[in-house]
């Protein structure tokens, strides 16, 4: 399934926002970007509100440090009032919740951003608009050594029971209200200096572990204790069973865990060149008389 068809399923599957839906075709009524006309068959009873349309704007926002926005837009008579709840039952049902299609991106959270009410007296309808933006957690494995999956593996053997992006394989729509989740992502890296230069490169690499799970309390306790974890670990093995060196480990309760992670970790590494560099010596005349 795509970003587009997981919403819909997990919009129109939440049950504390379908119970308090209208349905059309036998369905709940939650629609992508529009709904059917008041006119069309296929309304139960004829009725045509409260009702739901999502849409999926993918334009990132460097800014806002997410991949798109998610607006829902929720739709009822003025006689109702049954709006907040519906609102509520949204926000509910995308927080701390991940959604991963199958189609080579993502995985997807959704980090609520405002709530906006609204009114069309011509049609005697109200309602609200919650928008979401979309943060994606990328799989980031990219060369051997890897040092976001060397410490990704160090989270996991530290905490075996929860959830770590990469190395778990995650179902199409996740909560972490049932389990934690671990996800570590590399930030910045670059070369600086070291040792033996002419054989081995020398690498940094800044990475943050975002941990999700509903329970705040819980949440901040896992943070606390996977920075001290991390902190106390000299080094951490690397593919090649090479070091990868903890440089400092910081955790900032008050950070957004979706957007840019608690847990900052800075580490160095290195690999090995292709060949030995051979200097050039240069400026030497070798003219005598």
């Amino acid at each position: 399934m795509n970003l587009n068809q997981l919403l819909q399923k997990r919009l129109s599957e939440y049950t504390e926002l379908t119970d308090l839906l209208t349905k059309f075709a036998g369905k709940p009524a939650v629609f992508s970007t529009e709904a059917p006309t008041d006119q069309m068959q296929g309304w139960q009873n004829g009725v045509q509100y409260p009702r739901v349309t999502y849409t999926a704007d993918m334009q990132a926002n460097a800014e806002r440090n997410s991949q798109g926005t998610l607006t829902v837009a929720c739709y009822t008579d003025k006689t109702s009032l049954i709006i907040l709840s519906l609102a509520s039952a949204v926000k509910d049902a995308m927080r701390d919740t991940l959604l991963c299609p199958t189609d080579d991106t993502g995985p997807f959270a959704f980090a609520w951003a405002r709530t906006d009410g609204f009114s069309l007296p011509d049609v005697n309808t109200m309602g609200q608009i919650i928008t979401f933006d979309i943060v994606e957690y990328p799989d980031q494995t990219t060369t051997d050594p890897d040092p976001q999956i060397a410490l990704s593996r160090f989270v996991k053997k530290k905490f075996p029971d929860y959830f770590v992006l990469g190395l778990d394989k995650p179902d199409e729509i996740l909560e972490t209200g049932d389990k934690p989740l671990f996800y570590v992502e590399v930030t910045r890296l670059r070369s600086t200096t070291g040792p033996t230069m002419n054989t081995v490169q020398w690498l940094l690499a800044d990475m943050r572990v975002h941990v999700l799970y509903q329970n705040s309390a819980v949440r901040q306790k896992l943070c606390a204790a996977c920075a001290e974890l991390i902190a106390k670990e000299e080094d951490v093995p690397l593919d090649d069973l090479s070091p990868l060196t903890i440089v400092s480990s910081e955790y900032d309760a008050t950070a957004d865990y979706l957007r840019t992670g608690q847990i900052a970790v800075s580490t160095s590494y290195g690999i090995l060149k292709t060949s030995p560099k051979q200097h050039k010596i240069e400026g030497v005349n070798n003219s005598y008389g």
